[in-house]
């Protein structure tokens, strides 16, 4: 069985990877208003980049490290009170309900 995956915003960094390990798996990969990675660089100088160009945005979020600290982050924590203000920022009131 294969999949499609399916990348959005900063998830679209994260898609030519998941398709690089599992091949076989993959049948079609769409970015829709995706990031997309400059050739060598990784999904944690993108992250960097968008955190430090955002100073909201680095006081909403909190990576987590379930594998140590010296492995990459596994997941992102976000401030569920200024969501609204980092990731629909643009989005008028009438979307948000």
């Amino acid at each position: 069985m294969q999949v499609i995956l399916v990348g959005h915003d900063t998830g679209g960094a994260c898609v030519p990877y998941a398709m690089e390990l599992h091949r076989s798996k993959v049948s079609k990969a769409v970015f829709i208003a995706a990031a997309m990675l400059k050739n060598g660089q990784s999904v944690l100088d993108m992250f960097s980049m968008q955190i430090a160009s955002n100073d909201l945005c680095q006081h909403s979020q909190k990576f987590l490290y379930a594998n140590g600290k010296n492995q990459p982050p596994t997941t992102i924590d976000y401030e569920k009170s200024l969501l609204k203000d980092v990731m629909f920022d643009q989005t008028t009131a009438k979307v948000l309900l």
